[in-house]
């Protein structure tokens, strides 16, 4: 049974006495302030409660985010950026014949057109090369498989137009070739809409 203190005398009195038996002060203010004291263990309940409910909200978080972090993310696709399109050719003469050897920054199977032009006698012999791994090799270019005569020759090196280009290719240089820039890219727009750039590189030569 619990007792009640007397805010008067201190005397403890029975929980059922309305007036203290000492004084004979009045103890229904007493007992109401007595009374929260034996539910005092509910709140404290309450407590616990509330921290363990968010003790296992965290470890719910923590597991989440865990399983998040494992999931297989999906490969992103970097924007392509616009490059200064380089190329360098050298000749190499075998027997009387003349091949170029070239290197360039074009993507991985790009296709060029090689054009071999001496106006002084109307010779003219293409070839059209792929690139790998940044270089490429032409043919060698003869005069109905004799020597070239000697003179001055005028070498062009051109891509066709990026429509008809694969699609890795495309992916680098653009459907329209607009990614790429610099002094060797001429534009189209023109006459030709479906490749609006295009390569075109030129160098003169003694043989």
């Amino acid at each position: 049974m619990q007792e009640v203190r007397c805010p008067s005398c201190q005397t403890l009195n029975t929980e059922e006495a309305k007036y203290c038996m000492n004084c004979g002060v009045l103890l229904f203010d007493a007992i109401d302030e007595a009374k929260p004291l034996k539910d005092q263990e509910k709140p404290k309940s309450r407590r616990r409660g509330c921290v363990v409910s968010f003790f296992i909200a965290i470890v719910l978080l923590i597991a989440f985010i865990c399983i998040v972090a494992n999931l297989p993310t999906q490969p992103t696709q970097s924007q392509p950026k616009p490059f200064k399109v380089t190329l360098n050719t050298t000749p190499i003469v075998k027997s009387g014949e003349i091949g170029f050897h070239i290197i360039t920054n074009l993507p991985d199977g790009m296709m060029l057109n090689v054009d071999l032009f001496n106006d002084n006698t109307d010779y003219h012999s293409q070839d059209q090369v792929i690139i790998k791994n940044g270089a490429t090799d032409t043919t060698y270019f003869s005069n109905d498989n004799n020597p070239l005569e000697k003179g001055r020759y005028d070498l062009q090196v051109t891509s066709p137009f990026s429509i008809v280009q694969n699609e890795s290719v495309q992916a680098v240089i653009g459907k329209h070739g607009e990614y790429m820039k610099g002094n060797l890219i001429i534009n189209n727009s023109a006459i030709n809409f479906s490749g609006l750039y295009t390569v075109k590189y030129d160098k003169e030569f003694n043989i």
